[in-house]
């Protein structure tokens, strides 16, 4: 899984994408995995369904289950940005940052259909957030909605860039380690 921010570009499986040219299928309709295969393969692709129990229990796997977008897993790769204006908006880094999933490759056997992936998560937005923000801890949600709900008590708050940058920092503040 790959995407860009305004000035970064991300890899959250770098090495079994760019190294050894693997990418695990993240559907469950045959017709997009059909049309990956169709397209990626004929290209050097290696398009798989899901992990074998060994590289599923391999803390090394280039498929190991991901947790945040800053962990050592992960690849940040920042963008040239000679002649473009930063959005700013107040913000000491990108919301992006504060991103967590939780990679799930179910077990199979012998008998047993083959399940996808999955990445477990929450989505938090808010008319008072201009960014949606994604979590998969618990402590973390909770702690993002009774930010917002004091945030929406205060009746002077609006929709403003500077709640996003004081949401950033009130949740640096409680992220769990990597």
């Amino acid at each position: 899984m790959n995407f860009i921010s305004y000035d970064r570009a991300y890899s959250l499986f770098p090495w079994a994408t760019f190294e050894e040219r693997r990418s695990l299928m993240h559907t469950r309709n045959p017709e997009r995995l059909a049309i990956a295969r169709e397209k990626y393969i004929p290209r050097g692709w290696d398009v798989i369904r899901s992990l074998s129990d060994e590289e599923r229990s391999d803390a090394s796997s280039p498929f190991w289950q991901g947790y945040r977008i800053i962990d050592r897993s992960s690849w940040i790769i920042p963008l040239n940005m000679d002649g473009v204006e930063s959005p700013g908006y107040g913000l000491s880094r990108d919301p992006v940052f504060l991103t967590t999933w939780n990679f799930q490759s179910p077990h199979f056997g012998v008998g047993k259909k083959p399940q996808n992936p999955t990445f477990k998560e929450t989505l938090v937005q808010s008319p008072l957030l201009r960014y949606v923000y994604l979590f998969d801890h618990k402590a973390l949600v909770q702690r993002a909605h009774e930010f917002l709900h004091h945030a929406q008590r205060r009746s002077s708050i609006t929709r403003d860039m500077s709640l996003d940058a004081l949401f950033i920092k009130h949740m640096q503040q409680a992220r769990p380690c990597a």
